[in-house]
């Protein structure tokens, strides 16, 4: 009896000192790594599609999504000036998922806020949700093209993970689809440490270099006879067709990658070229930041969240403005 108690305190004992360990290791990581953000979206800001029934940002919400407080507004838009904007000659749509959205920066420094000081003559609609591909796209394109009048060009922004967004739909890999038992067990587990514990974040980048990772399963959906780039392209085509139905422009904008921008070879760029020959072929206006980008003087880390591929942190949202303002102003 007397051992098994002596065990069961030195147990206690061994777990207290690896738990404190922990706490100082995480501590560092934090003081340390200020640069790395918390990831994960309230579910304040975001609708729940298995009750609703709908996909969409939440209207008069706030809610913090990878660390930075967001506003959505009365018509469901990410949040683009809090002063009425006056004097306004109609509307630009704006199309796309997390990266448009803007998760990790604050309202006023996403690049459609920013974007938004340079064209006054105009009201920029954020309708970019989390999570969303081309299906929501197009969802997206069908709602507001259809019931907010004044809209007089439609801004998708296509991202590299879209097609395996589109893959996802077409494997059947809904929200509401249960998986496996250990994605189940295991998928909650990942979801709380990325969301509190920064030392994670950050061992994880070590071992594995995400942005790497992710452009790479990415770039791998793409090909000509791939279905699931098949079906994005088909669903951008559909979307030019609802925008020229309603007289409206529409603008392509090829989101950059963080791996791309690093490596800059003709193998990983493969993709991008994919898209806009399909593009080319449609006659879809479409532009491209990724040379712009290239020639902004900074590192590709600088541009983008920390370890990520495609999030685009201040100084990204930044330099996407001034690109933008250049292009749609002119």
């Amino acid at each position: 009896m007397k051992k098994l108690v002596f065990r069961l305190a030195l147990l206690a004992l061994s777990v207290a000192v690896a738990g404190v360990f922990l706490i100082v290791l995480e501590a560092g990581a934090r003081f340390f790594f200020p640069e790395i953000n918390f990831q994960g979206t309230s579910k304040t800001l975001i609708r729940n599609q298995r009750e609703e029934k709908i996909f969409g940002n939440i209207p008069d919400s706030e809610g913090v999504s990878f660390g930075a407080v967001a506003h959505i507004d009365g018509l469901g838009m990410r949040k683009t000036a809090f002063s009425p904007i006056t004097g306004a000659d109609g509307s630009y749509l704006v199309i796309g998922d997390s990266v448009t959205f803007g998760v990790g920066v604050e309202d006023e420094r996403t690049f459609v806020a920013i974007l938004q000081k340079k064209l006054p003559g105009v009201r920029l609609l954020n309708s970019a949700v989390i999570g969303s591909g081309p299906v929501q796209y197009k969802q997206a394109a069908e709602q507001y093209l259809g019931s907010t009048p004044g809209i007089k060009k439609v801004v998708l922004f296509f991202c590299i993970n879209d097609v395996a967004d589109m893959d996802n739909g077409l494997k059947g890999n809904q929200p509401d689809d249960k998986g496996n038992t250990v994605k189940r067990i295991t998928h909650p587990l990942m979801q709380a440490l990325q969301a509190n514990s920064k030392l994670f974040l950050l061992l994880k980048n070590v071992a594995f270099d995400r942005s790497r990772q992710y452009t790479l399963f990415n770039s791998g959906l793409y090909g000509e006879t791939n279905p699931s780039f098949i079906a994005a392209m088909k669903t951008l085509k559909e979307i030019a067709g609802m925008a020229k139905t309603a007289n409206v422009e529409f603008i392509v904008t090829l989101l950059p990658s963080e791996y791309q921008l690093r490596e800059n070879t003709p193998e990983l760029l493969k993709a991008r070229k994919l898209v806009a020959g399909y593009l080319s072929q449609e006659n879809i206006k479409f532009i491209d930041p990724h040379d712009y980008f290239l020639n902004a003087g900074g590192s590709s880390k600088d541009y983008f969240l920390y370890a990520d591929d495609c999030h685009l942190s201040e100084k990204g949202h930044q330099v996407m403005a001034d690109f933008l303002g250049g292009q749609l102003v002119n």
